[in-house]
């Protein structure tokens, strides 16, 4: 069955959206996990051997089943990209579900490559400002132009969209090493004990 136009830039779309939401499938999930996961957010942060100035969370909410956690301030929010973090437990399948935003991450991926675009559009337009000849580009205004301006939006826009794709995959490792800790197999309590 065909998809419609709509539906396939929506997926497209999807993978340049700074969001993901995955599910945490161990062997057994311990039966306090929530608990588990918002004392390791209160207490050591996501990161126990991290600076503190980069290890800034805070419970937002928590229930027996499911916590929310996120970022409290900008260091915090572009160290690994896990600004807001919701996990919810359905101890009946043994999994968690989560779904992770980092739009301060990738607000801050858009504004370094804006800048980076900014800084190089302006060298390549030097010549043309100051009216001297440049060592580097020695082409008339509309040449400059021409080929100024698609580099500095590949760099301005293309870079930071494709590190928002690629930043999804590495962030998900992360947040489930995390979970695996928290869970810690060794002592997670299944319904068989």
């Amino acid at each position: 069955m065909a998809r419609a136009a709509g539906e396939d830039a929506a997926v497209v779309l999807q993978v340049f959206r700074p969001r993901f939401d995955g599910v945490y499938e161990p062997k057994r999930i311990a039966r306090d996990f929530a608990v588990r996961l918002a004392a390791r957010v209160s207490s050591a942060g996501l990161f126990p051997t991290a600076p503190p100035r980069r290890n800034r969370y805070e419970v937002v909410s928590q229930s027996d089943d499911g916590v929310t956690f996120r970022s409290s301030d900008f260091l915090t929010g572009i160290n690994i990209g896990l600004n807001e973090v919701a996990v919810a437990v359905d101890a009946a399948k043994g999994v968690a579900r989560y779904t992770v935003s980092f739009r301060t991450w990738a607000a801050y991926s858009f504004g370094l490559s804006g800048l980076i675009a900014a800084v190089v559009f302006g060298f390549l337009c030097l010549p043309l400002l100051t009216g001297s000849g440049s060592p580097f580009v020695d082409h008339s205004p509309a040449v400059i132009l021409g080929a100024g301006f698609p580099l500095a939006l590949l760099l301005g826009v293309g870079l930071p969209l494709a590190h928002i794709a690629f930043h999804k995959r590495a962030a998900r490792r992360v947040l489930e090493r995390i979970l695996d800790e928290v869970n810690d197999p060794h002592d997670a309590g299944g319904p068989d004990e």
